[in-house]
């Protein structure tokens, strides 16, 4: 088991299948992922799927395990299992598990259907394209019976009844939809189709009128019963309603009259402008109740004009009829009897026993309940198409150990540990694509699902984020880290491109940008540029209330020159001697400290003053440099993933080389002139000239005054002025002589 120290993190190396063997023994808590939602990986859907075969929409460490233990269980040769892939499964590498077997047995049997029975290996392409060609077939695994499988009945004569029943079950019941595109009938469904077959046509006889006769009781007014007890009831409850009014106003008569709108809101009303009568007129009752309670059925003036039509079409098809054709009013008991006469046929309605046959022609109903055989002939089909279905079954577990051997040691790189992220070179399975924006390219793209949500948790990352909405069918949003450079126009609103995986192109703009340095230099001077922008907004407060009182006094004298401004005359001459006063005595402050600091610097060396300039701005710039570099150090990518719903262990710092690679700017040929690169050679060319120059130039001073201080010691100078140190080591004896007393002659 060997650990990568990589993003201020210890990581698992993974690089073949012993490695994973070591990953399942591995503390989850040093895992680098807990929990991955599945839409956050590039790779085969497919292999997705399988790792997530509890479906939670998301990778988590148990579903990661049962993969690893599912691929060493088959597979025996570990070291094979790399991210590597050859591209095909040697049989004889497989295990003698009994997953391992049912691979190689399907495996064997797809190679031979495809004409390839003495190959020992098996590639993913071969099972993907058998899987297409048996779902293609008729009976195809899906539990589906189309039309297509009704040429796999036994005779031509159960063909064609198995395609005429499949046809009208669909109509029944809907149908299903078969992997070959056409609607075809589960086993289910057939069933329930032609076990309502029989109820069906039995419901059906009852409601049949006796030969010669075109009524019955059942049926008082022969096959148009149906259409007439729809025109009943299409405004029934308007008449139930009128004779529940009448004995209403019999039994009080105070609400007589009173069962009509007030007379106020009728006179507000238009006639002219038919909606508002409309509504209007609903509102009213079909006949203005009477003690009588009767509807006058050849008064037709006193109907509701809304239901005129209506009870003229009921009276002559329906009420007389039933009621005899010398009926002139329609009293509460002559209304029940005709609702009465179609009793008996709602209630035959209402014990409809296979309903779903309905859709289909009477007489095909008719000849179905005559075949035999068709349950047997469908249970064989069933059969058969469950025997594709196993084989398919097989067929996957061969998909998946290719899939698991291709994908599993990168998602576990993408998952346990993430390697990848510190190779500039190598994309990570989680990466979209690239932007190219403010003349950088930005790498490192990050789907963003809920803008507000994410942006609340990738505060914590410390880094200069851009959320770019970009123009994809459908459009979305995706997270870019900005790592070189500095802010520049990154602003909402600002417009790119962006380029997929795939080498396509789509616009994409700015939506959001969450603030924070993007480099050393903008670490340190933010608290100069955040006092800087203080500065100037009081200035610019300051600037515009002086605006404010310049432009209140000017309009004073120019409307009042002679009035309140005379008056004010004096006050103003003394607030002026008073202000001229104050800014003398300020001027002399001023011109006193600064001829204090003049002679102070006049009296210090030019050293001394470079010293003392350079500790003045080492003790102003040092904290806010360590700060920045704390502030940098500690960005974060982990934040841009739970962001995502991703659930991280370990924190993921940034590399300088990372910080090149997520974010960088654009690259100018090498051979080309007047580009940055020649342009600061140049500069330094010219730069370095001039400091060889000035070096000269101080040395050449420098070595002037030291002939100078010479010549002033041999001459001008007295020796005994001159410190020991100055003075050579010829003058320094002289000197030494001179000073000495001289021996007292002898007597």
């Amino acid at each position: 088991m060997k650990f990568l120290h990589v993003g201020k993190a210890y990581q698992l190396s993974l690089e073949n299948g012993q490695d994973l063997a070591d990953a399942l023994t591995l503390d989850e808590a040093l895992w680098v992922a807990m929990s991955a939602p599945l839409k956050a990986y590039t790779c085969d859907p497919k292999v997705l799927a399988y790792i997530d075969s509890a479906k939670l929409g998301s990778i988590t460490t148990e579903s990661l395990k049962a993969a690893i233990r599912w691929l060493l269980d088959v597979y025996g040769d570990r070291e094979a299992i790399t991210d590597h892939f050859p591209g095909s499964l040697s049989l004889d590498a497989l295990t003698d598990s009994e997953n391992a077997k049912k691979i190689r047995h399907s495996a064997e049997y797809i190679l031979k259907d495809l004409g390839e029975a003495d190959s020992r290996a098996i590639t993913l392409a071969q099972v993907r394209k058998f899987q297409q060609i048996l779902t293609s077939r008729p009976l195809n695994g899906d539990g589906v019976i189309s039309l297509q499988a009704t040429g796999v009945a036994s005779t031509p004569e159960l063909q064609a009844r198995f395609r005429e029943l499949i046809q009208d079950g669909v109509k029944a019941t809907g149908g299903t939809q078969d992997l070959d595109g056409t609607m075809g009938l589960t086993m289910a469904q057939l069933k329930a189709y032609w076990e309502a077959i029989p109820l069906y046509l039995a419901w059906k006889h009852q409601g049949d009128l006796p030969e010669g006769q075109t009524a019955s009781p059942l049926l008082p007014f022969g096959t148009d019963t149906a259409a007439r007890l729809a025109l009943l009831q299409e405004n029934a409850h308007r008449v139930d309603e009128f004779f529940r009014l009448c004995e209403l106003q019999g039994f009080d008569t105070r609400l007589t009259g009173k069962v009509l709108e007030h007379d106020g809101k009728p006179g507000a009303l238009d006639p002219t402008a038919w909606p508002g009568m409309e509504s209007h007129l609903q509102t009213m009752p079909i006949l203005q109740p009477t003690a009588e309670s009767a509807i006058l059925l050849d008064a037709p003036e006193y109907i509701n004009p809304l239901y005129r039509g209506w009870m003229a079409s009921l009276t002559e098809k329906v009420l007389l009829p039933l009621l005899g054709t010398d009926t002139r009013r329609l009293t509460p008991a002559l209304w029940a009897k005709a609702k009465a006469a179609f009793a008996p046929y709602q209630a035959y309605m209402a014990s409809q026993q296979g309903g779903c046959c309905a859709a289909v022609e009477l007489a095909h109903l008719e000849a179905q309940s005559q075949w035999t055989g068709i349950l047997e002939e469908a249970a064989l089909l069933e059969t058969k198409d469950l025997a594709v279905a196993q084989i398919l079954k097989e067929a996957e577990d061969v998909e998946k150990a290719l899939l698991y051997l291709q994908w599993l040691i990168p998602v576990a790189n993408n998952f346990i540990s993430f390697p990848d992220l510190y190779q500039p070179k190598k994309p990570t399975l989680f990466e979209r694509g690239r932007i190219v924006m403010d003349g950088r390219w930005f790498n490192m793209t990050f789907p963003v699902d809920n803008l507000a949500a994410h942006s609340a948790l990738a505060v914590h990352s410390g880094l200069f984020l851009i959320y770019v909405e970009v123009d994809t069918s459908p459009a979305q949003i995706l997270c870019a880290p900005v790592t070189v450079g500095d802010k520049g126009n990154l602003t909402v609103g600002k417009r790119g491109i962006f380029f997929a995986p795939g080498g396509q192109t789509y616009n994409a703009k700015v939506v959001k940008v969450q603030e924070n340095p993007v480099c050393l230099w903008e670490a340190v001077t933010a608290p100069f540029a955040k006092f800087g922008k203080m500065a100037e907004d009081k200035v610019a407060a300051m600037s515009s209330n002086s605006e404010g009182v310049i432009t209140s006094k000017m309009s004073g004298l120019l409307n009042d020159p002679k009035g309140t401004t005379a008056a004010a005359a004096p006050a103003a001459k003394g607030d002026k001697s008073g202000m001229l006063m104050g800014l003398g005595i300020a001027f002399a402050a001023l011109s006193s400290a600064l001829a204090f600091i003049c002679k102070t610097l006049a009296d210090m060396s030019a050293l001394s003053l470079l010293i003392s300039f350079l500790c003045v701005l080492a003790l102003l710039v040092t904290p806010i440099l360590l700060l920045a570099l704390i502030r940098l150090r500690r960005q974060d990518l982990s934040s841009l993933l739970e962001g995502n719903g991703w659930a991280i262990n370990a924190r993921m710092r940034l590399t300088r080389a990372q910080r090149k690679s997520f974010s960088r700017g654009g690259t100018f040929p090498k051979d080309a002139l007047g580009t940055p690169r020649k342009r600061c050679r140049k500069f330094l060319l010219w730069l370095g000239t001039i400091v060889l120059v000035l070096l000269l130039g101080a040395g050449a001073v420098l070595g002037c005054r030291r002939c100078q201080a010479k010549k002033e010691l041999g001459g001008c100078v007295a020796p005994a002025q001159l410190e020991p140190a100055e003075l050579p080591p010829v003058q320094e004896a002289q000197l030494e002589s001179e000073s000495a007393p001289s021996p007292t002659p002898a007597p």
